[in-house]
């Protein structure tokens, strides 16, 4: 049965009372009528990502620029997680994010940064990322692009329509997260989170565009997704992030290819 937007936030509480049934939660957001402005759907979608270099990895040091658009955010590139797993800081059209270094799910790229600018700047929606690296990072030899494959399905909505759709949602005490509903008696609930300030919990704009939220079947997401990201993710973004991701690796093997040629010529000398 398809499901109009109106319907998800009944369907989602409804969902919510089954706890860590993720399947359920993943057939209900296929289910979705998709409005393409409004609210979307993304599944197993690929993300890329640019490795902030772990020589600048510090837990006592705030660090500013990560974050898109101007933002005054500083965030702490933390070594380890709190389960001890050592980290990736990464930067994309999204912000910020971190990952464990030995996840399964992420291929990583050694590659000339000047190569990368060169891909890079044919889409638009990268030009914000490359100016955040070159300010906070400011490296112009080989870095590191890691390639996320994100084994899930994502429902994506603007936070336009938030505060309508979801009217119980409210900010935990910590001031960290949103909470949808307000099933306080339950551990494990929907829970988004807070990145963004200001009186609203779901701001409607930022930078050159709109907001939106977004929510994994595990029960979680976060309030600042923007117009880059959600591109990014799109079906057309998708077609061109595979195109970039495979004129990177060409890029890779051409280079190498030439080292070798040059190593070979050198031992004959």
């Amino acid at each position: 049965m398809i499901l109009n937007v109106k319907d998800i936030p009944k369907e989602l509480e409804k969902l919510d009372e089954l706890q860590k049934d993720k399947n359920k939660i993943k057939n209900m957001f296929s289910r979705i009528k998709i409005d393409t402005l409004n609210v979307f759907v993304s599944i197993n979608p690929i993300k890329i990502k640019l490795i902030i270099p772990v020589d600048m990895y510090d837990n006592d040091k705030k660090v500013l620029g990560i974050y898109p658009f101007g933002s005054q955010q500083k965030e702490v590139l933390n070594i380890k997680n709190k389960k001890d797993k050592l980290l990736y800081h990464l930067m994309d059209v999204g912000g910020y994010s971190n990952i464990p270094q030995e996840s399964v799910s992420i291929k990583i790229l050694d590659i000339n940064y000047k190569d990368v600018k060169k891909l890079f700047r044919k889409e638009k929606i990268y030009k914000d990322l490359l100016n955040r690296y070159d300010d906070v990072v400011n490296r112009t030899d080989v870095i590191k692009v890691l390639i996320h494959n994100i084994s899930d399905t994502v429902l994506y909505i603007k936070n336009s329509m938030m505060k309508n759709l979801f009217p119980q949602s409210y900010l935990d005490k910590e001031g960290k997260s949103i909470y949808l509903f307000n099933n306080t008696d339950m551990n494990d609930r929907f829970r988004i989170t807070y990145r963004t300030s200001g009186k609203s919990l779901f701001p409607i704009h930022e930078g050159e565009g709109p907001l939106y939220t977004n929510l994994y079947p595990g029960r979680f997401g976060n309030n600042s997704i923007n117009i880059n990201n959600v591109k990014e993710i799109s079906s057309k973004g998708q077609k061109k992030v595979k195109l970039l991701i495979k004129n990177m690796k060409t890029q890779n093997k051409t280079k190498k290819k030439s080292h070798k040629t040059k190593k070979k010529r050198t031992i004959k000398i």
